[in-house]
């Protein structure tokens, strides 16, 4: 998936525009007959929390598997941390 979406934002025009790109690469890798999606969780906004930003990458999730059935797995990205970006460590 590209690097640009981010599922964990609380702006709601991005985290829309994320949702929508996620529903694009998974109908995308159906037709490619992928096994994997790999994708980056993204960070939590200025003035959020990281409860906040995991919990709306949780439901965006849960969101998009409700509605496509697929097999295809869905792989989180590790990142190097810094910031608010979410996925360094194993906990998130």
């Amino acid at each position: 998936m590209p690097y640009l979406p981010n599922l964990a934002t609380s702006d709601e025009k991005l985290f829309r525009k994320s949702l929508q790109i996620l529903n694009e690469e998974i109908m995308l890798s159906e037709r490619l007959n992928s096994d994997y999606l790999v994708i980056h969780p993204g960070g939590y906004s200025l003035g959020s929390s990281a409860e906040f930003g995991l919990n709306r990458i949780i439901n965006a999730l849960n969101a998009v598997l409700d509605e496509h059935e697929t097999n295809i797995m869905i792989l989180l990205e590790n990142v190097s941390g810094g910031g608010r970006r979410l996925g360094s460590a194993f906990e998130n």
